[in-house]
């Protein structure tokens, strides 16, 4: 496996990562909200903030897998027609 493949590689794995971590606050935040109905009114905007910024790392990690991995079978897609030529 070459260095770039494996650093490839390792950040996938930390985006998954990203990922499953990602969801743990708006879990948190689902479950206060369901078990406690209406929060104190000074715990709603860390609780929103906190929730959107876990939803962003959530789509920007997402996005960046999609997008490697789009990246790397475009690439290994046209290898093939260069080597040929």
């Amino acid at each position: 496996m070459s260095d770039a493949a494996l650093r490839r590689t390792v950040r996938r794995c930390l985006a998954v990562l990203v990922v499953v971590v990602s969801l743990l606050p708006m879990m948190f935040v689902a479950r206060i909200r369901m078990d406690y109905g209406r929060t104190h009114s000074f715990t709603n905007p860390v609780l929103s903030m906190g929730d959107e910024l876990a939803l962003g790392v959530l789509l920007c990690a997402l996005a960046y897998l999609v997008g490697s991995s789009l990246l790397q079978f475009v690439r290994s897609s046209s290898a093939p027609e260069e080597e040929a030529a």
